[in-house]
């Protein structure tokens, strides 16, 4: 199967630089322009800044403060056009949990699991 390319910015947050770097890796191999954040707060102030992102790829558990959860849903709020994507190895949210029909990827994940949901959410926008 021929792997699909992407067009459009993705911001990449999780607070472990190496899965931030891995995810930010295959995504930009697949054509998609990578921007990261080591937690939420910093995640908010790069999508106050840069305005042309189309999809969030964000990890749950980000200690300190807002979790990967909480950010989906600021991020649903302010910038409904954005997809959302979240990831964890350690929960299992409900789709109801996953702010405006977000797709979820358990960890550990494979490159076309990071590909394919990206290009699900961005179908749907």
């Amino acid at each position: 199967m021929a792997q699909q390319t992407g067009t459009g910015k993705v911001l990449v947050v999780d607070d472990e630089p190496f899965v931030r770097m891995l995810v930010a890796d295959v995504l930009d191999e697949a054509g998609f322009e990578v921007v990261e954040a080591p937690n939420a707060q910093v995640a908010l102030k790069r999508l106050e800044l840069a305005g042309d992102v189309h999809v969030l790829f964000t990890d749950i558990n980000m200690p300190p403060g807002m979790n990967g959860l909480e950010l989906a849903e600021q991020v649903a709020q302010r910038w409904p056009e954005i997809g959302l994507v979240v990831s964890s190895g350690y929960e299992r949210p409900s789709n109801e949990q996953i702010a405006d029909g977000g797709v979820f990827v358990p960890k550990p994940f494979r490159p076309e699991d990071i590909t394919g949901a990206v290009h699900r959410v961005m179908a749907r926008g």
